[in-house]
């Protein structure tokens, strides 16, 4: 028998194929090209519900791989021959549409202007992949949980913040367990003062998020979800953080979830420059927005500061600092976990890898002046080494009587690695960045005073 071309459904992650008369679909999902075959997962049922079929993943190139699939099915519901053209057709449609991409749209018509830039402002942009990225122990899961409340509730949680879009929160979860995050999220609410949110989702994770991603939309559109919070980009890609073609799966899974995407990644002590999070460089070249948490601990509290190292689609935003301050019971036990402002300078930047020795001195002059034994040791560098970079950067450092080197001012540390600092002398602050071109920053954001860690 002749089988008349299907039904034709696309999603962005699976193509759905209904021959009506036969009461057959097929649903092909996760495509992917693999030494040089692109395949995908074929997964025939009947459109009445009575069942499934044995599910298998073809070349979508292969006759030959149609034709193994057809006898995998024998007869069931119909001859071998006809289940042959059905497949061969969900080839040549899933191809063609995997090849040919979204389809086209005229970009005057599309609705730009209508919805903020940020969902929450300055930490996670509308619609697109943000990232947060520092060492192990800064408290990114701790961030990411503040904002998950902060886009479930409407109150801004991190000080310097503002919520601009509010509604449920998905929390995707590669590294801890539900108990975890359930204890952190009630400390969080607990520290201001308010009841703990029934809007946000946590759904923990092994398969990679590209293996993942059918279920996951199920998920958010089954919880109408607006934000997914992604812990951790290098548990997430499913295979080598380090490996450009991970990555990108990973990103692109992103991408089709739909809603805007809140990352997590690590830094290792080892990389050169610590500006960025560890493995292929599409991890910040992905993201359309990216900050850097740095923190110095404390007994039951964390100051960190957050610095912005990309933003595509925004100017200058000026670094946050807050502490993070903890209460916990004799079993260490969070009850409560407070964020409160302070100054981004209290933490020094991290180096961009051109000015490093500069910024270590820089870091090690924090506290109090040193004579250059003082700071060779302090910073594991040559004496002479150390008295090169102390002449060379005499913008930064200046010489005391005593012999001491001490830093000239403090309003470098805010701006590592872009050119001559503004000192104060004692005077007023640095001016803050210029505002994104086009539309002016939110008040009060240039500079915090207080905050916390976990």
């Amino acid at each position: 028998m002749t089988v008349e071309p299907p039904r034709a459904t696309y999603l962005e992650d699976e193509m759905h194929f209904v021959w009506d008369e036969l009461d057959v679909e097929i649903v092909v999902e996760r495509l992917r090209e693999e030494r040089g075959a692109l395949r995908g997962d074929f997964s025939p049922q009947s459109v009445s519900g009575t069942g499934w079929l044995p599910t298998q993943t073809i070349d979508l190139i292969s006759g030959e791989s149609a034709k193994r699939y057809a006898n995998v099915l024998g007869n069931r519901i119909m001859d071998g021959e006809s289940w042959f053209d059905m497949i061969t057709q969900a080839q040549r449609l899933a191809r063609e549409r995997y090849r040919s991409g979204e389809p086209s749209v005229v970009l005057r018509d599309v609705d730009w202007s209508s919805k903020s830039r940020f969902a929450v402002f300055p930490l996670v942009e509308s619609g697109v992949r943000s990232m947060l990225f520092g060492d192990g122990g800064v408290s990114k899961s701790l961030h990411s949980l503040a904002i998950a409340v902060s886009v479930a509730t409407g109150e801004a949680i991190i000080p310097g913040t503002k919520v601009h879009e509010t509604g449920p929160v998905l929390y995707l979860d590669w590294e801890d367990e539900a108990a975890t995050h359930a204890e952190r999220l009630a400390a969080i609410c607990a520290g201001v003062g308010i009841e703990v949110p029934a809007n946000i989702i946590y759904m923990r994770r092994s398969g990679s998020l590209h293996e993942s991603t059918r279920e996951i939309r199920r998920e958010i559109a089954k919880q109408g979800a607006i934000l997914a919070i992604v812990d951790s980009v290098g548990a997430a890609c499913g295979g080598d953080p380090e490996k450009a073609a991970d990555v990108i799966r990973a990103f692109d899974a992103m991408r089709s979830l739909g809603v805007s995407i809140l990352a997590l990644h690590h830094v290792t002590k080892d990389q050169k420059d610590r500006t960025k999070p560890f493995g292929s460089i599409y991890s910040p070249n992905l993201s359309r927005l990216t900050w850097r948490l740095d923190g110095e601990r404390g007994k039951n509290e964390i100051y960190v500061r957050a610095q912005s190292h990309k933003g595509n689609n925004n100017g200058d935003l000026a670094p946050l600092g807050h502490r993070v301050g903890f209460e916990v019971d004799d079993d260490g036990r969070l009850l409560s976990v407070e964020f409160t402002t302070t100054s981004a300078n209290r933490v020094p930047p991290v180096s961009g890898g051109g000015n490093g020795l500069r910024n270590k001195i820089a870091s090690a002059l924090k506290a109090s002046p040193l004579t250059v034994k003082e700071i060779s040791t302090e910073i594991e560098s040559g004496e002479q080494t150390v008295r090169t970079q102390l002449s060379r950067h005499k913008d930064w450092f200046i010489h005391l009587e005593d012999g001491r080197w001490a830093l000239k001012a403090e309003d470098h540390l805010s701006k590592p690695n872009q050119g001559k600092p503004v000192l104060n002398h004692g005077l007023e602050q640095t001016k803050p960045p210029p505002p994104p071109i086009g539309r002016g920053l939110e008040p009060g954001l240039h500079e915090s005073e207080e905050e916390l860690p976990w």
